[in-house]
């Protein structure tokens, strides 16, 4: 009897060391699958190790979070009215407004100007009369001398206005070109008594201001006179012979 319980004693011993273990606790990670790609790291020929989670293959963590605002501006507009763009979509109002088109007098010139006056309008259906030939012409000299027609043509519409400079008194006229890049000329010349300038006529150099700032940015020329009832000439006009709108403003102290 005694013999029979420590044999069976030493089967059900026997049986409990070769169990399987509950599925439980099989760990897949370790089985090797040869039917799959996915083959452990230390499985690798190479011995390369893994790469991080959520990274591509050959690639290196970043180590910076994603997703994140860069800080940067985003180029597109504040949304907030000013001056010149009062419904904030980052265009100047000058650019969208519909602007009577120039009606030219004696051929040459389109409007007038006084001390104080903002003007905005374009330079379509401008005068024709002055080019790039007239702004080098001797002695004007309103180009540099490395100007010429296929860079500098200045063969579209100008917008030419007859200014009555004060007495006394700087006055400054500044140009703005927020819609295309405009330039500005002016020469002491009166059209009324001397009839239109051309290239052959005699405007000697200091009786000249010029300005031709690249792009959007303001022409500025100042304008000053010893004595009383001189005109200036003063040209609004495109290099590219543009005919896009425009701001002149007069300031008279």
């Amino acid at each position: 009897m005694l013999t029979f319980h420590i044999t069976l004693a030493f089967l059900v011993n026997a049986c409990a060391f070769n169990k399987i273990p509950d599925q439980g606790f099989i760990d897949t990670g370790s089985q090797n699958n040869s039917n799959s790609s996915n083959t452990n790291p230390s499985d690798d020929p190479d011995g390369s190790p893994s790469n991080e989670p959520g990274t591509e293959p050959g690639s290196e963590p970043s180590g910076e979070p994603s997703g994140e605002p860069s800080g940067e501006p985003s180029g597109e507009p504040s949304g907030e009215p000013t001056e010149h763009d009062t419904d904030g979509n980052g265009i100047d109002d000058v650019c969208e407004e519909n602007h009577q088109q120039a009606s030219v007098v004696a051929n040459c010139w389109t409007d007038t100007l006084s001390c104080g006056d903002v003007f905005e309008g374009t330079l379509r259906r401008g005068s024709m009369a002055f080019d790039i030939d007239d702004y080098l012409a001797d002695p004007r000299y309103c180009m540099p001398a490395t100007a010429s027609k296929a860079s500098y043509a200045y063969d579209g519409p100008s917008r030419v206005f007859l200014f009555e400079a004060p007495e006394g008194i700087e006055a400054t006229i500044t140009l703005e070109s927020p819609c295309d890049d405009t330039d500005m000329f002016a020469w002491l010349w009166n059209p009324a008594a001397d009839g239109c300038p051309t290239e052959e006529s005699y405007i000697q150099n200091n009786n000249v201001e010029c300005s031709y700032n690249s792009g959007s940015q303001d022409d500025v020329i100042g304008i000053f006179e010893t004595y009383p009832n001189k005109i200036w000439m003063i040209i609004v006009e495109g290099a590219d012979g543009t005919d896009a709108d425009f701001r002149l403003s007069v300031t008279c102290p």
